[in-house]
Parts: structure tokens; C-alpha cells; sequence
């Protein structure tokens, strides 16, 4: 019930990248209520989910935010099927930022971690084992003379520890620091280990959302759970993400009159896109 979704470049014909997708329905036995929502769960039909489970860009083709397309498109296709969107076990922390741009919010379980873009007078070779002028050692990817351009850093060391191989470190330009940069760097606050939801699912009460829990530290970085509902409590998270959607796409209506972008069209009906995309969905009852 895999699906990889693969990418190309329309004009050369390229390979762009892929998604990797999972597919599930599930229906909830009566008398099984969300304990977040005030309404009971829709019991009338099964409800189907898409899971991202990783993404890969052609390293050529990186740093043009193709990621962030490549998650629109997905988005856009589980609005047009009715499927809701969510992410697996997250350990990849581009993707992780991607998803948080999106509105995902995590599951209670993961790690909070920052991760910060490298200014290039941070000198980190991937090749070495420590950071270049004097800098403090830091646990790099191997066998590449490429520079880290993002560095992930946590008070708590080993929250970080066997998460990522060298490979993984290599192939995505990242360091694990040991302390914050000195120079300003833009700083983004991530978690990773744990489940996304997206808050249509949520708001719909079609899964059960359990905040992560408040996280305090030296750097006095504060993610309460009142801060994380408050999220949750627009009702017209659909009609945000259709516009976060349109704005990464340029597609719908801009401008405030009847003028529009383009338009993306998957099959001949949405019908069939549905048929399609969902084929491979298995089914789960809880």
C-alpha cells in the first residue's frame, strides 16, 4: 500500500525528485469519540489518510524549494480525494520544517530540536570531524568536501543521539552542533521522532490529538500545550490550506478580483484521481 509519487521537469524531462506516500482508511466503532472534539466522530464511512513518509529532491535540483511544492501538489491531491493528510514517524528535519510551514502539528513523544541555517562564515566541512576556525567538534556527515549549510542543535545532547547515520547527514548538509552559533542565523524550532496531524483532520475529529507536552530549558524555550491548541481553534483550517496551497502553486485567484494563476489538473475527474490515488489504500477499524 506504498506509493511513490515521482516528479519530473516538464520541459527536459528530468527527474525532479519523489514522494513517498502511504495510504490507509479507517472507520471508528461506535461509541469511540475523539477526546478533543466536541461532536462525535462521523461513523457513516471509512475515513481515508495519506501519510508522507519521506521525499527526496535530485541533488542537483536543491535549495530552489522544490520541497515545498512537492508537498503542495500532494496537499492538493488529498483535497481533491478527500483524503486527509498526516506524516509517519518524522526524522528528517527539512521535511519536518516543510510540514510545521503547512500547519502540521506534532504528536506528544518527538523531540524538540532547533534547527538553524548556517551562515557561510560557519565554516563546517562534512569531510572533517570539527568545524573549521577553531570551531567545536561536531558530529558531520563523511566523505564529501560539501559545506553543512544547516545545523541542528538541542540543550539536551541526547535527545539527538542515534537519529541520524553519517549518510543522512551527508546527503542533507547537516550538522549536529554542540552550541549555538555566535553570529545570527535564522532559527527554527522543530520536532522530529514523533507522528503530524494537520488540524483539517482535527477538526473534523477523524484522529485524536495530543499535544506535545511543555518544554522548558536553559534556553527557556517554551512550547505549551495552550499555545499548540490554540492552533487548532480556527475553523476554516481547510480554506487556509486551499490558500497556503494556491500561494506555493499560483494557482486560483489573486488580486482580490477575477483575475487567476493557472490551474493544475491531475486527471479528467476528480473522480478518477480519487480512484487512482486511493487504490492502494488499505483498510483499519478501531
Amino acid at each position: 500500500n506504498g506509493i511513490s509519487l515521482v516528479l519530473y521537469d516538464e520541459d527536459t524531462h528530468v527527474k525532479l525528485g519523489r514522494m513517498l506516500l502511504k495510504n490507509s482508511s479507517s472507520k471508528q466503532n461506535k461509541g469511540t469519540e475523539s477526546s478533543n472534539a466536541a461532536a462525535p466522530s462521523p461513523l457513516s464511512r471509512s475515513n481515508i489518510f495519506s501519510s508522507i513518509v519521506g521525499m527526496e529532491v535530485n541533488k542537483c535540483r536543491r535549495g530552489e524549494g522544490l520541497s515545498k511544492i512537492f508537498l503542495a501538489l500532494w496537499l492538493r491531491i488529498c483535497l481533491e480525494t478527500d483524503a486527509f493528510p498526516r506524516a509517519a514517524v518524522m526524522n528528517k528535519p527539512l521535511i519536518s520544517l516543510v510540514l510545521q510551514r503547512f500547519g502540521f502539528v506534532p504528536q506528544d513523544g518527538g523531540v524538540s530540536v532547533e534547527l538553524i541555517r548556517l551562515e557561510r562564515d560557519y565554516d563546517i566541512d562534512l569531510s572533517q570531524s570539527k568545524a573549521r576556525d577553531n570551531q567545536p567538534n561536531h558530529q558531520v556527515g563523511e566523505g564529501t568536501e560539501s559545506r553543512a549549510s544547516f545545523g541542528l542543535y538541542s540543550p539536551h545532547a541526547k535527545s539527538l543521539q542515534g537519529i541520524f547515520s553519517q549518510r543522512v547527514l551527508r546527503t542533507q548538509n547537516i550538522a549536529i552542533l554542540d552550541h549555538l552559533p555566535t553570529m545570527t542565523s535564522e532559527r527554527t524550532l522543530i520536532h522530529l521522532k514523533t507522528t503530524f496531524e494537520h488540524p483539517i483532520s482535527i477538526e473534523a475529529n477523524v484522529v485524536e490529538y495530543n499535544p506535545p507536552r511543555a518544554v522548558h530549558d536553559s534556553d527557556n524555550w517554551d512550547i505549551s500545550t495552550e499555545q499548540r491548541r490554540s492552533m487548532l481553534d480556527d475553523p476554516l483550517e481547510r480554506q487556509k490550506l486551499e490558500f497556503q496551497i494556491n500561494e506555493v502553486l499560483k494557482t486560483g485567484k489573486y488580486g482580490g478580483n477575477d483575475n487567476t494563476y493557472g490551474l493544475v489538473k491531475f486527471f479528467s475527474s476528480s473522480s478518477m484521481l480519487r480512484n487512482v490515488f486511493l487504490s492502494l489504500a488499505c483498510h483499519i477499524e478501531y
